[in-house]
């Protein structure tokens, strides 16, 4: 078995194996930088550390890079490690992240290039009711500039949880109620000229 080690560059993704001088070339969705790597088993994760640019976070390749998966975590990634289990992702003012591997099946989580989503969608959160924190899924079928903010019941703006540019892909973001009072809020996802809301209820 030839002996292969994950090489860095700042804007792709190569395998080198170490007896032959050639290089395969791979790239992350939108070629995206490249700020970390981490392999468990026949799995990579590689980091995109460029949060500003709406696609940053962790992708996973099953397949030695030949297709990439982006999960859920979008903000920018610093650096990886493996403990156990479980994926720790360092990001850029973000705090550190733990997910468990085997929630990062590349066939669930995010997208690949032949498998983007074919509409536009926005899922109603889990869990409803919630307290003090719930997941609001949405559907990118196109690079678009998306925000998505939570509103009380008067239409007042409490919290914007996206404000950017976001590629195509599926996406889950993380709503923390914790500083609101119980009652029913609205969660609204604009992406290019789709809007829609749902409606979200924090019980104490």
């Amino acid at each position: 078995m030839r002996t292969q080690s994950i090489c860095i560059t700042l804007a792709i993704a190569l395998l080198c194996p170490f007896a032959s001088a050639q290089w395969v070339h791979t790239t992350l969705p939108d070629s995206l930088a490249v700020s970390c790597f981490a392999v468990s088993g026949t799995d990579v994760f590689a980091g995109n550390g460029n949060a500003m640019s709406g696609s940053g976070g962790v992708f996973r390749s099953s397949n030695n890079g030949t297709s990439w998966a982006a999960t859920s975590l979008t903000n920018g990634v610093s650096c990886f490690v493996v403990g156990g289990t479980n994926l720790f992702a360092g990001t850029d003012g973000h705090g550190i992240w733990r997910r468990p591997l085997s929630e990062m099946d590349p066939t669930s989580a995010g997208t690949t290039a032949d498998n983007l989503p074919s509409t536009f969608i926005l899922y109603q959160n889990f869990p409803n009711p919630f307290n003090p924190s719930t997941t609001i899924k949405f559907e990118l079928p196109r690079a678009s500039v998306v925000n998505l903010a939570v509103y009380d019941v008067l239409g007042r703006e409490v919290s914007v949880l996206i404000n950017d540019r976001r590629s195509a892909g599926v996406y889950e973001v993380k709503f923390d109620g914790s500083a609101l009072a119980s009652g029913v809020y609205f969660y609204r996802l604009q992406a290019g000229s789709y809007v829609n809301r749902k409606k979200l209820l924090l019980l104490r």
